[in-house]
This record gives structure tokens, C-alpha cells and sequence, in this order.
């Protein structure tokens, strides 16, 4: 492995030289590179020092960047697999110091142990990818070690689905039921459940027998809401109504 060690400038406390030491390069190539790149960025003023922050202070600082920029219940979904199984495994590990052989023996012990399904852990690669690949990018983590990581195969299970036959038999079973008409809505246009649930009589035209996605119904931090729709269709589905 290959390392470098450059003047980043004076600590603006005790005034001293600070000399760093940048390592875990594969060739001498490489580590030039990046010498040179961090040379740049020290006389334009751009470097920025990288995060001593362990990896379960890190995510919690994305989790708090991603809460204003992510549907609530995404928002939700990322931090229990966070709180749930990378803290645990991996939160004292300082996010800088990560390697790709500690995430990638992380995924295996869950596969292994049964903890969680390959398409879980898929989406605990894909938060961790967005994670520490955003702190590289702005400078925060050295480099992005997620990009060599080999995630888990995730089997492909072919998809299982009603044929029209027994559409029709659930639905003369259930006719009489409180949600018929929301199974119905299910069934036939494809709408996802919060813009069934969100739907108002100001969206469904009796006399064209159209229905409009306005809004959905959502969880807002442990409490639901309708909320309009920031991308939705002038006209989106047809639907026979009666």
C-alpha cells in the first residue's frame, strides 16, 4: 500500500505546521494523484478536512440532511435499518477508517445468520452508497469505498399474480365489505395505497368516469396526512365508474 504526507497548513488554535498522512493507495500512481489533487484543492481553498466522526455519528447527520429531502416514510425506512443493523455492527468504526472488507464481511454475517433477506441487505448497500458516497464527494471521507464493494445477490422470484378469475370471485365475496370499492380502485387502475386513500369526491368526474391522482395519504411523522401530489397527471387514469 502505498501513502503520502503533505503540510495542510496551520492549526488555527496553537498556530503549528499540520502535517497529514494519507494512505491505502494501490499504486504509487494513485497516490500521486491524489497528492496532487489535494495540492490543488489546498491553494484554491476548496480542501476540506476530512471527518473524524464514527460511522454511527456520520449517519446520524445524513439521516438529518436526508429528512428534508426524502418522503417521510423513505425517511423512516432508512434509519431502521440504520438504528437496527449498521449501528450495531459497524457504528464505532470511524467512517474514515472503513474498509471494504468490514462492509462486505457485514453483509455476509447477515446473510449468514439469517438476520435479514438479500434484498434487505441490498437496501442497506444502497444507504450506505448514498452515505458515504455524498461525504466523498463533498470531501468528508477520503474516499468512496462503497464503489468496490460486491453487495449480496439478490435472487430473482418471479412475480406472483391474480389471473382474472379470481379477480372476480374476490370480488363477489367481497361486495359487501367496507373497503370493496378501495380493493376495487387496487385491482383495476394500479393506484398505490396512499392515492386510494387520499382520494376526494372533487377528483372522480361521475359523468366522463374518470378519476384524477391529486393528492395521498401520508405518514408524517407518526401522524397521517392527505398532502397534494408535487408531480401528478392532468389526467392520469380511466376507469369504468358504475
Amino acid at each position: 500500500m502505498w501513502s503520502f504526507v503533505i503540510d495542510i497548513g496551520r492549526d488555527p488554535v496553537t498556530k503549528k505546521r499540520k502535517r497529514k498522512r494519507v494512505s491505502g493507495f494501490t499504486s504509487e500512481k494513485k497516490a500521486r494523484k491524489a497528492m496532487i489533487d489535494m495540492i490543488a484543492d489546498l491553494n484554491k481553498g476548496t480542501y476540506v478536512e476530512p471527518t473524524t466522526l464514527k460511522l454511527a455519528d456520520y449517519l446520524e447527520d445524513w439521516l438529518e440532511f436526508k429528512e428534508k429531502r426524502v418522503a417521510h416514510a423513505t425517511y423512516l425506512h432508512y434509519e431502521g435499518y440504520i438504528n437496527n443493523h449498521v449501528k450495531p455492527a459497524l457504528g464505532n468504526t470511524k467512517v474514515a477508517d472503513l474498509t471494504t472488507r468490514q462492509v462486505e464481511q457485514f453483509y455476509d454475517s447477515l446473510l449468514e445468520n439469517k438476520t435479514l433477506s438479500a434484498r434487505s441487505i441490498h437496501h442497506i448497500h444502497r444507504i450506505l452508497s448514498n452515505a458515504i458516497g455524498r461525504g466523498a464527494r463533498i470531501g468528508e471521507i477520503p474516499r468512496d469505498i462503497m464503489k468496490a464493494v460486491s453487495p449480496v445477490k439478490v435472487p430473482k422470484n418471479e412475480m406472483k399474480y391474480w389471473n382474472m378469475d379470481s379477480v372476480n370471485k374476490f370480488l363477489k365475496a367481497t361486495i359487501q365489505e367496507f373497503h370493496y370499492i378501495t380493493w376495487y380502485l387496487a385491482l383495476f387502475t394500479g393506484m398505490r395505497q396512499g392515492e386510494i386513500l387520499g382520494l376526494k369526491w372533487d377528483c372522480v368526474d361521475m359523468d366522463n368516469k374518470v378519476i384524477y391522482v391529486r393528492r395521498a395519504l401520508k405518514r408524517e411523522k407518526g401522524k397521517y396526512e392527505i398532502s397534494e401530489l408535487k408531480k401528478r397527471p392532468k389526467l392520469s387514469l380511466y376507469i369504468h365508474i358504475g
